[in-house]
């Protein structure tokens, strides 16, 4: 009391601020009268400003499960003016002014309330309360931005920025004038000319985005306020092209010599401005060479592990050390996990997963079974990994999660986990996803009953998956196991990245016939990217394995391209090339969207010099237009590729 006597100021707020002081001098000094307990905070819908004082437009709700989970006191006014009230009209927030000093009361808790509509940030709030405590005499503009940052924009996507601007003086603020360097940036919306205290008004700031390049300006408004008379705001922003992929080439046919192997290559490039992101699915075929242990499912999943001499090898990556706790423990629990690319299992793309205490991962709801049943079940859980199924404890040990993006690869790793009933063992082991919907199972340390776990995935409705054991003895230390539905005999070296504008990736792809009878085998690289305009690409790959003679085979590069005559060319050019070996020649030519253009039919030439002739028309006859146009010829297990200009 002496110290607002003193001409002090006070801010009072609490949920349940008591009424043993009810009716005394202390209450008075608040202009406040106490008028008992409210309701539960979860029952009041809304925090409002009153519109005859500078709250007004204010607009809050509580945020549930916060530390407000009390009753809120009514309060009355005596001698007081109202600043805040609920949904129900009680008034939950009064203001008191004398001669001498000024004062807030508050039963409603603002680190509980949440905002609601317009202006109403929690900081206005309380510089509104400051600037009435502390009687600023003089107009003080506030805006709500100290820069205007658009970031990057895609070409022809214009964007809006409102900047509020208030006045936290008791003074009448006037904003004379408002405007803005250059011409990249324009003014939709002008705020008003005179703002009272409190009151606040919006400034509306427009990015036509209509090419492409970096902007920076400066947006300056005069008033009469003492301190800022001339404010002065940066105004940024990035326009850029829309990232547009290229796929070269459209079509892969390779030709091998049985037991050999082919290396091939896809480029991937972005002719656009943005960055591009692409992943790859590569689609089964269901042909198994005869070290595969086990499958294909119904959609076309197969394993096999390390104890085949072509299975996979056991590559212990230990992540305990770098990787990220989950603070997975105890018994039955699970831990929801974000995964940090799109991860393709049974035809559909996940980016979470539950990892649960008794040794799966699921993407589904159920992550905390410990029955470990038959695959596939009609039983809980479904849509599920299982490295080590079974009821398991994790008290005394940890899991831990770690991203390698070089290599696209995403590792979880269970770390001294123990059977449960009887407690017992130590378990050791990870899950390696990859991006390209490949999975491993590696096993480093295993003590105890391995004879009752089950090892293998299910779909997510649980009438498909792959076994590879239940309740059976196979596990062992220093084991992998490898599931995919890939193609035995087709691997990529990558299968994610991110492009930038103007460059170009390069996917390096292996064709093995190692175990394959001759014939023909054919999948699709369906390419998923961020161009909105062409987002899968549909690229086929086929491996014709076959005998060849030795007095056919030539050591030399089975195609040596010489180029187009004339380039560019209006409307006939010549595409020319050498054959170090008879054998069937294809030629693609496609555009710069990676769509097939014109394709012919696998001719059977000649060794020597060969050409072919375009005459600038489409597979259907069509007439094409003024491009840039991309050519590969595919002979002898190889492909060669050039690019033409056509004008007109």
């Amino acid at each position: 009391m002496d110290y607002l006597n003193q001409g002090g100021s006070i801010y009072l707020e609490g949920t349940n601020i008591g009424g043993d002081h009810a009716g005394t001098t202390f209450w008075n000094l608040f202009g406040t009268a106490y008028l008992g307990q409210g309701d539960y905070h979860d029952e009041v819908q809304s925090i409002n400003g009153i519109s005859t004082s500078f709250t007004t437009g204010l607009d809050y709700a509580y945020s549930p499960y916060s530390s407000a989970d009390i009753y809120i006191n009514r309060l009355g006014l005596s001698g007081g003016f109202a600043l805040l009230q609920s949904d129900d009209t009680i008034y939950r927030t009064i203001g008191n002014e004398t001669p001498v000093y000024r004062t807030i009361c508050s039963s409603a808790i603002l680190g509980a309330l949440h905002d609601g509509s317009g202006l109403n940030s929690k900081n206005n709030l309380i510089r509104r309360y400051l600037a009435f405590l502390l009687n600023e005499a003089e107009p003080a503009l506030w805006t709500s931005h100290d820069e205007i940052d658009f970031g990057p924009v895609l070409l022809d996507n214009s964007r809006s920025i409102d900047l509020y601007l208030q006045n936290f003086g008791n003074e009448s603020l006037l904003i004379s004038s408002v405007e803005i360097t250059g011409d990249a940036f324009q003014i939709t919306q002008y705020p008003d000319n005179n703002l009272d205290f409190g009151e606040s008004s919006v400034l509306t700031i427009f990015f036509p985005a209509s090419q492409p390049g970096d902007f920076w300006e400066e947006l300056t408004i005069h008033s009469n306020d003492p301190l800022q008379p001339e404010l002065l705001i940066p105004i940024t922003a990035v326009c850029f092209e829309t990232q547009i992929i290229s796929v070269q080439p459209a079509e892969i046919i390779q030709y091998c010599q049985p037991a050999d192997s082919i290396e091939t290559q896809i480029s991937i490039s972005n002719l656009g401005g943005g960055d591009l992101q692409y992943r790859i699915y590569v689609e089964p075929d269901g042909t198994l060479p005869s070290w595969i242990n086990g499958g294909p499912d119904q959609f076309g999943y197969y394993w096999s592990d390390s104890r085949e001499p072509q299975g996979p090898e056991f590559l212990w990556e230990d992540i305990s050390q770098i990787g990220t706790d989950l603070a997975l423990s105890g018994i039955d629990n699970n831990v929801l996990l974000i995964l940090p690319f799109p991860f393709p299992f049974y035809g559909e793309s996940y980016q979470e997963m539950r990892v649960s205490t008794n040794g799966y991962l699921t993407f589904g709801t159920y992550g905390n079974d410990y029955s470990n049943d038959p695959i596939p079940s009609a039983n809980n859980p479904d849509n599920f990994i299982a490295p080590l199924w079974d009821n398991l404890k994790g008290e005394n040990g940890s899991v831990f999660y770690h991203y390698f993006p070089e290599a696209g690869k995403f590792i979880i790793q269970y770390q001294d986990w123990q059977f449960n009933q009887p407690v017992s063992g130590q378990l050791t082991f990870q899950v390696h996803l990859s991006a390209s919907g490949e999975i491993r199972f590696l096993y480093e340390t295993l003590a105890g009953d391995l004879n009752s776990a089950t090892v293998g995935i299910e779909n997510s409705n649980g009438s498909d998956g792959l076994e590879i054991v239940w309740n059976q003895p196979y596990l062992e230390e220093s084991l992998a196991v490898r599931i995919s539905c890939q193609p035995a005999w087709l691997s990529l070296d990558h299968f994610l990245g991110n492009v930038a504008g103007g460059e170009t990736d390069i996917v390096s792809l292996t064709l093995n016939s190692q175990n394959l009878p001759n014939g023909s085998y054919s999948s699709f690289l369906h390419i998923f990217s961020n161009d909105n305009h062409n987002p899968e690409i549909l690229l086929p790959v086929e491996l014709v394995i076959q005998e060849v003679a030795a007095e056919d085979l030539i050591l030399s590069d089975p195609i040596s391209l010489i180029g187009n005559f004339p380039n560019p060319f209006n409307p006939r050019t010549e595409i020319r090339f050498q054959l170090a070996q008879p054998g069937p020649v294809l030629l693609t030519i496609f555009n710069t969207r990676g769509q097939t253009v014109k394709k012919t039919s696998a001719y059977y030439l000649t060794r020597g010099e060969h050409s072919f002739l375009w005459d600038a028309q489409s597979e259907s006859g069509i007439e094409t237009g003024s491009s840039i146009y991309f050519y590969q010829i595919q002979a002898g297990g190889t492909s060669s590729s050039g690019k033409m200009i056509l004008l007109k």
